[in-house]
């Protein structure tokens, strides 16, 4: 992880970081997904907000 990060990404959480590496390394996968039917499902997906059970 310390070679990977930079003085930018360091303000970054180490999860953010670890999406970003996976987009990378698996960018072949990703070079095949519509962004365009992507959009299109989250633009159909109603807002839905709920209050989770306090324990």
């Amino acid at each position: 992880m310390k070679i990977i990060k930079t003085e930018l990404r360091n303000k970054m959480t180490d999860g953010w970081l670890n999406d970003l590496m996976l987009c990378y390394i698996e960018r072949e996968i990703f070079k095949g997904l519509d962004l365009q039917k992507i959009k299109k499902a989250f633009q159909k997906k109603k807002d839905r907000k709920m209050q989770f059970p306090r324990s």
